[in-house]
């Protein structure tokens, strides 16, 4: 869609009206959306299910009245061909041709919480930089994976980079990949985590906003 309508060079240009730019609910829109399929949760068991789902409504849907978060939390992440148990590999094998180097993006960022030069995760990843670099890059800020801000006083080049939800990656992905087996050569060891209890695996959410950087 990006490539082939938003940034077409042909007979596409400049051809778009408006562009809906969707993202993910916050908290009290997550809530909200629950409350209006009647179900009605602590808000410590709300904040749990955003952690797990990001907010995303599609994840959220599936929720029927009268289950437990832990059980949805089960269902949703570890029973066998449902939404999220490979819903990593599908997502990106969906998004873009050859996904590999733009999961290596993402692994380098989950090892530095507060965001990277575009220098460091060249370095870490171990991709080479230029013009496909930046493309990758500009898709995953496209899809809202990935965030960057140029700190006060810098050039663009000195821009950070940050995953928008890091813990979820870090966490979350790296257990579900260790349960199912699923992109085995991108999980680094999850040490004897208590995955029989999904909250188990999901600490405290942390401000995605590195610190020191103005976001206005």
């Amino acid at each position: 869609m990006i490539k082939q309508v938003v940034y077409h060079k042909g007979s596409l240009h400049n051809r778009i009206t408006h562009q809906i730019h969707l993202k993910p609910f916050t908290l009290a829109e997550t809530e909200q959306m629950l409350l209006s399929k009647g179900i009605q949760l602590e808000r410590m068991q709300v904040t749990l299910l955003y952690m797990v789902t990001g907010g995303i409504p599609f994840y959220l849907a599936p929720h029927q009245k009268g289950k437990s978060v832990p059980q949805y939390i089960d269902q949703l992440c570890f029973k066998t061909g449902d939404i999220l148990t490979n819903e990593f590999d599908n997502l990106f094998a969906s998004l873009y041709e050859k996904p590999d180097n733009h999961i290596a993006v993402i692994k380098a960022l989950t090892t530095k919480w507060n965001g990277m030069t575009r220098a460091e995760l060249v370095s870490t990843s171990k991709l080479a930089d230029g013009v496909t670099f930046t493309k990758m890059l500009e898709e995953l800020e496209t899809f809202y994976i990935i965030a960057s801000t140029a700190p006060f006083d810098k050039k663009k080049k000195d821009s950070l980079y940050w995953l928008t939800d890091h813990l979820w990656y870090k966490n979350f992905i790296d257990a579900l990949c260790v349960i199912n087996g699923c992109l085995t050569r991108h999980a680094p060891a999850v040490q004897n985590t208590a995955i029989h209890d999904p909250s188990k695996i999901l600490p405290a959410r942390a401000n995605p906003i590195p610190e020191g950087v103005s976001t206005v």
